[in-house]
């Protein structure tokens, strides 16, 4: 916010300015694509999801959108199209990275046909992961301007059409 002159409402779903980036990059002595990816992928969605859900529970929501899309094989699949399912606040590339992990040992995901991998996505996520089913912490400005965990008593909803 301070980088930007924004307030933090302002920051939702916008493109941040490649000099903000760099501003950052010299500050925090991080490179600005790791920067980028951190704010697309988990501090944005920390902030702006209004929601509680497990990441099981949304991968298996992601599973069951892709079933009823037209996509082929995993390439062709149109995140942006994918994030317009879900509520505001979610990012394309957070949905992306949250349920690629799923195919970490499924080397060929990228030519297996969709239904398959989503099949394959839906059975490990019932079984493999009820130990790791951990729920995103989302976050909100205190009146002093401190991050601190919020808990969301709406659960996550999806429109398949």
């Amino acid at each position: 916010m301070e980088y930007t002159d924004e307030p933090l409402e302002g920051l939702k779903n916008k493109k941040i300015d490649k000099s903000v980036w760099l501003k950052l990059e010299q500050d925090f002595e991080k490179q600005q694509e790791y920067l980028q990816h951190f704010w697309n992928t988990t501090l944005h969605c920390q902030l702006f999801i209004k929601c509680h859900f497990t990441l099981r529970k949304l991968r298996r929501c992601v599973f069951k959108v892709l079933r009823s899309s037209s996509f082929k094989v995993w390439p062709d699949i149109r995140w942006k199209e994918v994030v317009s399912k879900f509520p505001d606040g979610f990012t394309h590339k957070f949905l992306y990275w949250t349920t690629i992990r799923v195919f970490k040992k499924f080397k060929t995901y990228s030519k297996t046909p969709l239904q398959e991998l989503v099949d394959y996505g839906l059975d490990i996520t019932r079984s493999k992961y009820p130990r790791r089913n951990c729920k995103l912490r989302t976050l909100t400005l205190n009146e002093y301007g401190h991050l601190e965990e919020i808990y969301y008593k709406d659960k996550l909803k999806i429109s398949f059409f």
